[in-house]
């Protein structure tokens, strides 16, 4: 049995709706999902070509482009 395909809008309402419940007031985007996920395998040993595939980008630049501006803002973060 095939499971049901899930939208990208329902899961983006239930995610806001969870963010409201436990008192966030702002509105988060799912797009963070996509990015966290990226960030994580690549830390954990994918390579950035085989991540550049996975995440069906046309050009590698912009899979080395998120995953540099992430890894600044992390060092960012931790040097507070």
């Amino acid at each position: 049995m095939k499971s049901p395909q899930v939208s990208r809008t329902q899961v983006f309402r239930v995610f806001n709706k969870i963010c409201k419940d436990v008192g966030l007031d702002k509105s988060i985007a799912t797009h963070g999902f996509r990015r966290t996920r990226a960030n994580y395998l690549l830390n954990h040993g994918m390579p950035i070509t085989t991540l550049s595939k996975f995440l069906r980008h046309k050009n590698i630049g912009t899979t080395i482009k998120i995953s540099t501006s992430d890894s600044k803002m992390c060092n960012h973060h931790l040097m507070r």
